[in-house]
């Protein structure tokens, strides 16, 4: 008993060991789908979300938030990427006695133009990229929570596919002061090639991906400010910022900034919080990101729980 007790202690340890031994390989890597999993929360806050994790969108950015969580949540997002590029999730957690349990299905689909070598049009090429996730938490005390979890995916690029998995692990420490700090260590796994009948394509790796943040609550007369900053690395180092208002425990707003990357600079969103008669909670989630010259990213999300 108590080794399944300790087993996300562990196991979350394992993955921290597993990520500073191998931080000098991250380089070439494929799946960038998994990416972009997000909900309209997160987005919000530009994606500054590690050390925050306290609904069921841990399930993406930190398994160890799951720990936290007292009710069943469900989640549902949609997300309209660039170029008509199409992205939908469904999370759903069970908190128990000996940690939550939360799974999750997430889908992509969208087609582009298919070019051969002699650059003539041959019509249009469906990509399908589907995740199935599991993920298990739990709190130890009132200070620490660990959490593990796993990704199978599929991806399809039309006549080319592949199958494979990937490991994440969470920490969360709750410090004095309202100050959280959080772990996440993503995508480990093994290479990957995309396969058809007569051919086998070169490998590639998971977007192995490390972040630590810290979040900061502030109380104002009742309403409530989230503070909040990560660090990422994958094969660069970069700065996700946001703060979170909520006011009157109904209306909630906001920002984000990600400093480092290509394309896209801040990031803002807004919640509308309702209970219903069948349900404890009711959450509607929206969030915009500019992304320069390539548009513009919507995010629609719905979170219950009971």
């Amino acid at each position: 008993m108590k080794v399944m007790k300790n087993l996300p202690l562990v196991l979350s340890l394992l993955g921290l060991f597993h990520c500073l031994a191998f931080s000098t390989e991250v380089g070439t890597t494929g799946m960038g789908f998994l990416k972009i999993r997000t909900s309209a929360r997160p987005l919000g806050m530009g994606n500054a979300f590690v050390a925050v994790a306290d609904d069921i969108s841990a399930m993406a950015w930190n398994v160890a938030g799951l720990a936290t969580l007292e009710q069943q949540e469900l989640l549902f997002t949609h997300f309209n990427y660039i170029d008509g590029i199409g992205y939908s999730n469904l999370l759903y957690c069970i908190p128990g006695k000996r940690g939550t349990i939360g799974f999750g299905f997430a889908i992509q689909s969208f087609t582009i133009d298919e070019i051969d070598a002699q650059y003539n049009y041959r019509g249009e090429m469906a990509i399908r990229n589907a995740v199935f996730s599991l993920a298990y938490s739990l709190k130890l005390g009132d200070s620490f929570a660990y959490g593990c979890g796993i990704d199978l995916f599929s991806s399809t690029i039309g006549n080319y596919s592949l199958t494979s998995y990937g490991l994440n692990f969470g920490s969360l420490y709750f410090a004095p002061y309202d100050i959280i700090v959080g772990l996440s260590v993503q995508n480990i796994g093994p290479e990957f090639a995309y396969e058809s009948k007569t051919f086998v394509g070169e490998k590639q790796s998971l977007p192995f991906t490390y972040i630590i943040g810290v979040t900061k609550k502030l109380t104002f007369y009742g309403d409530t400010l989230l503070v909040t900053s990560d660090i990422v690395k994958d094969y660069v180092m970069r700065l996700n910022v946001g703060m979170e208002y909520k006011l009157l425990n109904l209306l909630t707003l906001r920002v984000g900034r990600r400093i480092g990357y290509d394309t896209g600079s801040f990031a803002f969103g807004m919640g509308i919080n309702y209970k219903l008669e069948a349900l404890d909670y009711f959450q509607f989630d929206y969030a915009f990101f500019p992304m320069s010259e390539l548009g513009s990213t919507h995010c629609y999300s719905l979170i219950s729980k009971f």
